[in-house]
């Protein structure tokens, strides 16, 4: 179960996939990398929380076998010939990740992105399924059930934890 999701999200957020995040939402390069870096270790914790329990972990492990894990092959054309499906499956994870605690993750997080809560959140569902796409393939290669999930997940916690923004920490 060896492996470090940060680093294995950040090898598929190149600078390429980060510019065509920032054209698809209006915002310099520079500020789009920031965020990015700010929203994946949020959603690596959001989804070490849920899988911290046994029926959270099962649900992650059925969400997983739906994730087509491909878009990692292109993600800018994955991203910029699919804009609105991925909005709209960002806003199914991010739903299914942090629950009705969504709103109060985005208020914590905003002001460290300097986007605001809209702009965070657009991020957040932009980057989300390249998230679940790297711990889906990660699941298939490793052959992780559903135990195995969360205990890849509680094994990312240290990591996680000194990536998050101080306004995540706690």
């Amino acid at each position: 179960m060896s492996g470090n999701l940060l680093e294995m999200v950040h090898k598929h957020v190149d600078r390429t996939t980060v510019d065509t995040i920032a054209s698809l939402l209006s915002q310099s390069g520079e500020t789009m990398h920031s965020a990015i870096d700010q929203v994946i270790p949020t959603l690596a914790g959001g989804l070490a929380q849920k899988s911290s329990t046994r029926e959270g972990a099962r649900e992650l492990n059925e969400s997983l076998d739906r994730v087509d894990d491909s878009i990692l092959d292109d993600i800018p054309g994955y991203l910029s010939s699919n804009t609105s499906h991925v909005t709209q499956a960002g806003t199914g994870i991010l739903g299914n990740i942090f629950g009705a605690d969504l709103g109060n993750v985005l208020a914590r997080l905003a002001p460290s992105t300097g986007l605001g809560e809209a702009g965070t959140s657009s991020v957040m569902k932009m980057v989300a399924p390249i998230v679940l796409a790297v711990l889906s393939r990660h699941r298939r290669r490793e052959r992780l059930d559903a135990d195995g999930l969360a205990q890849f997940l509680d094994d990312q916690r240290r990591d996680v934890d000194a990536a998050l923004p101080s306004s995540m920490a706690g």
